[in-house]
């Protein structure tokens, strides 16, 4: 049995559907999927519930929460107040001394049986390196070595939840949001406060698209699972603006996520446009594909 837990807002719904149907699909076994939502709609709760009742040990447990919960949390600017809802696990959720933390906008391409069960006993949680971007972003903030200690991205989380009962850490992450600016929110708040109890694991959970820039925006010391990852992830993470249900996508597996996106009850979810100019659209698109040409191409020169 896995407990995993999704968050999601009324726009991201279809998005989060599809990011369970992925799970389903490639997972079979009794699987709990815990969802947070934050001002959804219920009839898209009736399209997410009718599309798990189809898998016949899957389970359903939606968690509705009020925005006041947030209260004097900073404005998370271009994301979702949704990414916040992750911090609130040891309040919503039963009990539970574990559960896998899954962001909406991924697919995941195979068993995460693994993954479960790995052992964070004395960890508050295992998760994968963020880019090197992030570094960027945060340096004159985080207060601590993000070389030695490591920055999660938080998209994928084994959390330890009997280990954040006993340390109080829901609460610090609050209180953190609720006393320091912060440039990527719920991010940041997870490092801020759980740096140096952070296990960090091979990227193939977690793959990003940090991975697939030319050159790619990861530590150095994860460049040697670059070539293995273009084939071979087993959860697929888009992160940054380009969607895979943007025209403008060119992520290697934006074939596997639109064949997942066929199988949930919506229409016309995939064909969005971050640029409205079709000339321009084309043009990036061309130019992506080049870059992708390339980074495939250098990865070769990237071992395991």
């Amino acid at each position: 049995m896995m407990d995993i837990v999704f968050a999601t807002n009324n726009e991201f719904c279809p998005y989060a559907a599809i990011a369970i149907t992925s799970l389903l699909e490639h997972n079979k076994g009794e699987i709990w999927i815990h969802l947070f939502t934050i001002d959804v709609d219920e009839s898209n709760l009736q399209r997410i519930s009718q599309l798990v009742s189809s898998y016949i040990d899957a389970k359903l447990l939606i968690y509705p929460v009020n925005a006041s919960l947030l209260d004097g949390f900073p404005n998370p600017g271009v994301y979702s107040w949704a990414a916040y809802l992750r911090l609130l696990s040891v309040s919503l959720l039963p009990p539970l001394d574990k559960v896998l933390y899954l962001d909406a906008d991924l697919i995941v391409m195979g068993s995460l049986q693994e993954l479960w069960n790995m052992d964070i006993s004395g960890y508050s949680c295992a998760a994968v390196y963020d880019t090197i971007l992030s570094y960027s972003i945060t340096k004159d903030y985080i207060g601590y070595d993000y070389y030695a200690e490591g920055y999660a991205n938080s998209g994928v989380l084994l959390i330890n939840l009997a280990y954040w009962r006993a340390h109080h850490i829901q609460q610090q992450l609050m209180d953190f949001l609720k006393t320091h600016l912060v440039k990527l929110p719920d991010q940041d708040a997870i490092n801020a406060v759980l740096h140096g109890t952070i296990k960090f694991i091979h990227p193939q959970w977690n793959c990003h698209t940090g991975y697939f820039a030319f050159p790619p925006l990861v530590r150095s010391d994860q460049k040697k699972y670059i070539k293995t990852l273009w084939r071979n992830a087993r959860i697929v993470h888009f992160t940054g603006p380009a969607k895979p249900w943007y025209r403008e996508c060119v992520n290697p597996y934006k074939k596997d996520f639109r064949k997942c996106a066929q199988l949930v009850p919506w229409n016309g979810i995939c064909d969005l446009k971050l640029q409205s100019n079709r000339r321009k659209s084309l043009l990036i698109i061309a130019l992506r594909h080049c870059k992708n040409v390339v980074a495939m191409f250098f990865s070769i020169f990237y071992g395991d």
